[in-house]
């Protein structure tokens, strides 16, 4: 699908192609911040951080792969139409009432197509849920542990303010 629709293809890639640049971005200077002042808490973010990708790495894998089965399905739909709207095909299909068998094959070949749209559309579900997930523990995390920096004096009331701000960047 090079030129299925917005969020996929090469469009797709050059929609977000400036969000992950500014992701990116973001995540080297929350790592340099965060890697100052506890070189575990880095450690545990890259991972989460990591996690996250992975997510979507196998949500994009596997919607290709089901991409695949698409194609193969839409194939059979189109040759099956241009074989129904064939003028000379007309005779046959009336004389032996194959009427009733297109009907039924295009039924087939559509409820097919929904059924691998919906597998599609639930990878990415399941992967933005493991995503928000993550995300949130990341969070959880950080600000737990930026207000734990705060109590035991190791940041002032200014560098807590400054790393909320970029926590709640970054989450964006």
């Amino acid at each position: 699908t090079l030129f299925g629709s917005n969020e996929k293809g090469i469009e797709g890639l050059l929609n977000s192609y400036l969000d992950s640049m500014i992701n990116l971005g973001g995540l080297l200077i929350y790592a340099v911040i965060i890697g100052s002042e506890n070189v575990f808490l880095l450690g545990g973010l890259l991972i989460l951080t990591g996690a996250v990708a992975y997510c979507n790495h196998v949500a994009g894998k596997k919607s290709y792969e089901y991409q695949g089965e698409f194609w193969s399905n839409q194939m059979n739909f189109d040759y099956l139409k241009r074989e129904a709207l064939e003028v000379p095909n007309g005779k046959d299909i009336r004389l032996y009432h194959m009427d009733r068998w297109f009907s039924k094959e295009f039924r087939k070949l559509t409820n097919n197509a929904v059924k691998i749209e919906g597998k599609t559309q639930n990878v990415f579900f399941y992967a933005g849920i493991g995503e928000k997930l993550l995300s949130l523990l990341r969070d959880v995390i950080i600000y737990g542990c930026l207000i734990y920096f705060m109590f035991k004096g190791q940041i002032n009331l200014a560098q807590f303010l400054l790393y909320i701000g970029i926590v709640a960047g970054f989450g964006d």
